[in-house]
């Protein structure tokens, strides 16, 4: 069993957990500025991230309890 923590309840000093975690800078490209570019360009690629969820630092008791369903045909 894990613990699943609600990072948006409040404490008594109206303080939650979203609100004092370091907020790193944004690393991915704008989503709106990428799809006006895309008839500009005419081609759009697409990549799977199935492998970046084995990347995330789970502890290997719990990797069992998180699960992510990729569709097989998006067709």
């Amino acid at each position: 069993m894990g613990l699943v923590y609600d990072g948006s309840n409040k404490t008594k000093e109206k303080y939650c957990l979203n609100d004092i975690l370091y907020c790193g800078p944004v690393v991915l490209r704008d989503f709106v500025g990428i799809l006006i570019r895309i008839p500009t360009h005419g081609i759009l690629i697409f990549s799977e991230i199935e492998k970046t969820f084995h990347m995330a630092c789970l502890h290997p008791k719990i990797r069992d309890c998180t699960h992510l369903y990729w569709p097989k045909n998006l067709t």
